[in-house]
């Protein structure tokens, strides 16, 4: 392919599916013809049994064959598949055409879309898998229906759950549209010198190797769900919230030596990913890997990801992973401390291991850009001095001088207000469960909120005690 496109600035999946389903017949991907240099895998089952979520089971049940066979189709096997989806209908039918008999009509004074629709209702509490996907989009529901599920437990429709994986959706939108703003072309990419990756760009290839090898093993046991939440994990946490934001300095600047390989590993990244994907969200994924530098198969028809041994950098992995460890213990401390994000601090960590502090000497400029701090390795006893908040990971202590974080005298007020607050509250719940009337005439439900409160109230007011004894020393 000659190179990325820009992307619109916001999904819409109706402008998108009808498209994207004509394109796959059209050049007949779902067609399945003998190839004896191939392996068959079929699926031939019938749909679920007449329950309250009657059509949200169809749903359910077909994606989750869809998904099995289109990961087949990308292993390379000869796939078939024959979903069934009237057998049980018939049953429904019955139950409804029963109802509609009480209430003095027929099938034929309600039409075909008012009786379908009375099907998926039959019993009241079914909810119509087509409204949904007119709302949020097929691959919300899908994905919404897989992520996080175990094998032999009940599955619940939440519709905030499908708002979750609807902004799962827009965040993979947006991400790939960041990639390709900064991408060059795809010539140049191929240029890319593995010499020249960072810690950083090892850590992440890493990761998403052991991903393929962690997705595929939960697929072909059939743990479907338990893959979907290594996937969503894996995107939105690791490679949005840590990666990108680590390389932004080398994308914004034409002049970085290694702004190439940036590039490339982004892409290779998104690439794999979008892969794993595509079963669990085939319309977005093919969308935006049309848009991707990749190896011009459609991604419905493309090779499934396979694990690599020679992107296992165990070594660059622990020490980023360290490097994230003790930027995640400093960003705690500034929540703690209520510092904004735009206050600069100085850190000093201690570091018994001449290895870390070799790597954290190398990548002190992440500390600058994920947790707004100029660090300083192995300070002196004195430099530390004594008024300090300290946090501890392994081999690894932590010191930020209070004095960095905020302005202590009024920091000390306002932690006394909010000591008093909670007292007075403490004061407030206690009376409440030492007056009898209340204990007597009180929903057992309240009782155990109120004591819930107690305890998260003493809590609170234990940390505020103690930060505002080691801000006084």
């Amino acid at each position: 392919m000659a190179g990325p496109k820009l992307l619109a600035k916001t999904y819409e999946p109706k402008e998108v599916e009808d498209r994207i389903y004509a394109e796959w017949m059209e050049k007949g991907y779902f067609r399945a013809e003998i190839d004896k240099n191939k392996k068959p895998f079929t699926i031939v089952i019938p749909p679920p049994s007449v329950t309250g979520q009657l059509h949200m089971g169809y749903a359910l049940d077909d994606t989750i064959q869809d998904i099995l066979i289109r990961m087949k189709r990308m292993q390379g096997y000869c796939t078939l598949w024959l979903p069934g989806t009237a057998h049980a209908g018939i049953s429904t039918e019955a139950k409804v055409v029963e109802k509609l008999k009480k209430d003095g009509l027929r099938e034929e004074d309600i039409g075909r879309e008012k009786f379908t629709y009375n099907e998926s209702k039959s019993l009241e509490n079914g909810i119509d898998p087509l409204e949904v996907i007119n709302q949020y989009g097929i691959d919300a529901l899908r994905l919404s229906l897989m992520i996080g599920k175990t094998p032999g437990n009940d599955i619940r429709f939440s519709t905030d759950r499908i708002e979750s994986v609807r902004n799962f959706e827009n965040k993979i939108w947006n991400t790939s549209r960041f990639v390709l703003m900064n991408m060059d072309s795809g010539e140049n990419i191929k240029n890319f010198n593995a010499k020249n990756f960072t810690l950083a760009d090892k850590w992440i290839l890493s990761r998403v190797n052991s991903l393929v090898k962690e997705v595929t093993e939960n697929m072909e046991s059939f743990k479907i769900g338990i893959a979907a939440q290594k996937l969503y994990e894996f995107f939105w946490d690791e490679f949005c919230d840590w990666y990108i934001e680590m390389v932004k300095p080398r994308l914004y600047n034409a002049e970085n030596p290694t702004r190439i390989e940036a590039q490339y590993v982004l892409n290779k990244v998104l690439v794999t990913s979008l892969k794993l994907l595509h079963p669990y969200m085939p319309f977005i994924t093919n969308e935006l890997y049309d848009n991707l530098i990749h190896d011009g198969k459609n991604i419905m028809v493309s090779d499934w990801p396979q694990y690599d041994s020679t992107l296992d950098y165990s070594e660059d992995k622990e020490n980023m992973s360290k490097v994230m460890e003790i930027i995640k213990a400093v960003r705690n401390i500034r929540v703690e401390m209520n510092v904004p994000s735009s206050k600069k601090c100085r850190v000093m960590v201690s570091a018994t291991d001449t290895k870390i502090a070799k790597v954290l000497e190398v990548e002190k400029d992440y500390f600058e850009r994920l947790a707004s701090s100029e660090i300083v390795i192995n300070p002196k006893r004195e430099e530390i001095g004594e008024n300090t908040i300290s946090a501890v990971v392994p081999r690894v202590e932590i010191f930020i001088p209070l004095g960095e974080l905020v302005d202590i005298e009024k920091e000390i007020q306002r932690l006394e207000k909010e000591r008093e607050n909670l007292q007075k509250e403490i004061a407030r719940v206690d009376g409440m469960l030492s007056n009898e009337k209340f204990m007597a005439k009180a929903p057992q439900k309240v009782v155990d909120e109120e004591k819930e409160k107690r305890v998260k109230y003493l809590g609170m007011l234990a940390k505020v005690e103690e930060r505002v004894e080691t801000m006084k020393k």
